[in-house]
């Protein structure tokens, strides 16, 4: 691992302005007042900061515009500050490269064509000339930012008398069968446990008494191997895959086989997707019979890297996931998820994505991984129990694709 430098503030004397565009210069927090930004031009602000997480040194990338108004943000990334996303073409050592730029490798994911390859910290202007450096190295596809995102919704725990979404009487003052149509959709259907869903989130509480029973089990690692030992902890990884006894899917935030929700998003996320119905308690789920699996990439404060989503995305892939849920978002383009999302697209598997809740215009500004340009992503806004577009819902003529309920569900 490399230990970062301490985060120090960096002036204009130490390091000078760079300029990446006629119109856009990256400057250093101390060099940059709301005053300094011309009418009509844009400035990019970089912050580098400590936080608790698996991360804890972040760059924050802020695109600060002037108009008649003053000067306001327009986009707002973070990133991890001291390693980046590295795709590396086949048989390309991430070892050899990290050690070409004086770098080490945080970590190599299964199939060995993905690395984060960390760097030493000094000031912030290292994260270019690192990026440029493994960028120019033979082998490396992508050198790219490893985004943070973070979960979008807020929870609801309400009986079915209350989920609008899903029946819409005017129970909640709103607009009768403004919703889903689901008690006539189960008059045809409740489900079927042969399509597996992955919750790409906080993980998911597999024990919940409208959950537990359509949790997925991996057959791989489930039943005893050869010497009568129970496979989900005999600390072998017996269906190859290079996870050790991953039975109910995988934590790639702690980087163990116990993807448990320690937040609350992806349960609810769980809930809405396959809460068992019929069962007297609690709530009803679209489909009361499926089959979902946790694939644990945001942490108890509801965020998370880009890399551990990319990775989170290939398992699903590789364990046959119909589709996956991701109601999360944050951070910009990666080469890296959209070729997992395009992997999945391949295999005949969906996409589903949160548009955003920014109150946005995808269209213009875009949002991730919303927006991946693949065609097996469908970007879902959210709707109100009056039939319209919730304030906060993102939007987009052409990269939203369809409206749910979503406000206070």
């Amino acid at each position: 691992m490399v230990t970062a430098q301490p985060v120090t503030p960096t002036t204009s004397a130490s390091q000078p302005s760079a300029s990446v565009g006629s119109r856009l210069v990256t400057v250093h927090p101390e060099e940059l007042a709301a005053q300094e930004v011309a009418e009509g031009a844009q400035s990019l602000r970089v912050q580098v900061v400590r936080r608790e997480g698996k991360y804890p040194l972040v760059r924050r990338e802020e695109v600060l515009e002037r108009g008649a108004a003053g000067v306001r943000v327009v986009t707002v990334r973070e990133m991890v500050a001291d390693h980046l996303l590295v795709s590396l073409a086949q048989g390309q050592s991430a070892q050899a490269v990290a050690t070409a730029i004086g770098g080490e490798v945080r970590r190599v994911m299964p199939g060995g064509r993905l690395a984060l390859i960390a760097f030493p910290y000094q000031a912030h202007t290292d994260y270019s000339l690192y990026r440029g450096r493994l960028a120019a190295q033979p082998g490396v596809a992508v050198a790219e930012p490893d985004y943070l995102v973070s979960s979008i919704g807020t929870p609801d725990d309400s009986g079915f008398a209350n989920l609008w979404g899903m029946n819409n009487t005017g129970q909640t003052g709103g607009t009768p069968d403004a919703d889903i149509d689901a008690p006539e959709a189960w008059n045809i259907s409740t489900g079927s446990k042969a399509v597996l869903v992955g919750i790409i989130d906080t993980g998911i509480d597999r024990n919940h008494v409208d959950l537990a029973a359509n949790m997925w089990s991996n057959p791989g690692e489930t039943g005893l191997d050869a010497q009568g030992n129970p496979k989900a902890t005999n600390g072998i990884d017996d269906d190859g895959n290079g996870y050790i006894d991953d039975w109910r899917g995988w934590d790639f935030v702690n980087e163990d086989n116990d993807p448990t929700d320690d937040h609350y998003h992806g349960t609810h996320c769980a809930g809405t997707i396959g809460g068992v119905g019929g069962n007297g308690q609690g709530v009803a789920g679209v489909c009361w019979n499926v089959s979902m699996v946790g694939l644990k990439f945001l942490s108890s404060t509801g965020s998370g890297a880009i890399s551990d989503a990319v990775e989170a995305q290939l398992y699903a892939n590789s364990i046959g996931c119909d589709l996956t849920s991701n109601s999360w978002g944050g951070g910009g383009f990666s080469q890296a998820m959209k070729d997992a999302i395009d992997a999945a697209s391949a295999q005949g598997r969906l996409f589903v994505a949160a548009a955003g809740n920014a109150a946005s215009n995808n269209d213009t500004v875009a949002n991730y991984p919303s927006n991946y340009d693949s065609p097996n992503v469908i970007a879902v806004a959210a709707t109100t129990h009056l039939d319209g577009l919730a304030s906060f819902s993102n939007y987009g003529a052409t990269t939203v694709h369809l409206g749910a309920p979503g406000e206070t569900i």
